[in-house]
C-alpha cells in the first residue's frame, strides 16, 4: 500500500462510519414530544421510591424539589423562595414561591 493513500483511506473510512452513525437517527418523531435516550429503563418514577440512576435521571427533568443544587454545589432555591433553620436545627421552614402548583392544581 502506497504511503500517500493512508490519510485518504483513513478520511474516507471516517466519512463512513460518520454516515453510518447518522442513519441510525429516527426521522419518524411525533412534533411536540421530547425525546431523551436512557441506558437503562427506569424501574418507577415514583419520587419517593427512586433507587436508580435511570429512575433519577428522567425525575429530575420532571419534577422540581424545594431546592436545586447549582454546578458548583451550591444550595440554590428552586419552587422555595427562601428557607430558615430553626436554633436547634430540628425544623426546616420553606417559604414557597407564588404560583406554584401542585399536581393535583391546588396553589
Amino acid at each position: 500500500m502506497n504511503c500517500n493513500s493512508r490519510p485518504a483511506i483513513s478520511v474516507l473510512i471516517t466519512l463512513a462510519f460518520t454516515l453510518l452513525l447518522l442513519s441510525c437517527t429516527s426521522s419518524n418523531r411525533l412534533q411536540g414530544y421530547v425525546y431523551y435516550r436512557l441506558k437503562a429503563s427506569p424501574s418507577t418514577l415514583d419520587p419517593a421510591l427512586i433507587a436508580d440512576v435511570a429512575s433519577a435521571t428522567i425525575a429530575a427533568k420532571l419534577f422540581n424539589g424545594l431546592v436545586r443544587l447549582k454546578g458548583n454545589l451550591d444550595i440554590a432555591p428552586d419552587i422555595a423562595q427562601k428557607w430558615s433553620i430553626s436554633g436547634d436545627g430540628l425544623r426546616y421552614t420553606f417559604f414557597l414561591k407564588k404560583g406554584v402548583r401542585f399536581s393535583n392544581g391546588r396553589e
